[in-house]
């Protein structure tokens, strides 16, 4: 099932590739085709706020911490 990165567990700030007014995401799941990629630019290069690519098979969805009926299913 894929999973949007924009809702996935691996989507992380990139600390080095950020700058002073814009936050760099990229895909920390090793398994991903999609790996250490940048996913909040465009194919263009265009810089976006929002992580914004479209995700991959091997996505894991994000589980809020104060989410009791999801505690309850894991």
């Amino acid at each position: 099932m894929k999973i949007k990165c924009i809702s996935c567990r691996f989507a992380t700030i990139d600390e080095s590739a950020s700058d002073r007014n814009w936050k760099a995401y990229e895909c920390g799941n090793p398994e991903s085709e999609y790996h250490k990629s940048l996913i909040n630019i465009s194919e263009n290069g265009d810089k976006h706020k929002r992580i914004s690519w479209s995700g991959c098979d091997q996505g894991e969805r994000k589980v809020k911490t104060d989410a009791s009926e999801t505690k309850n299913y894991l």
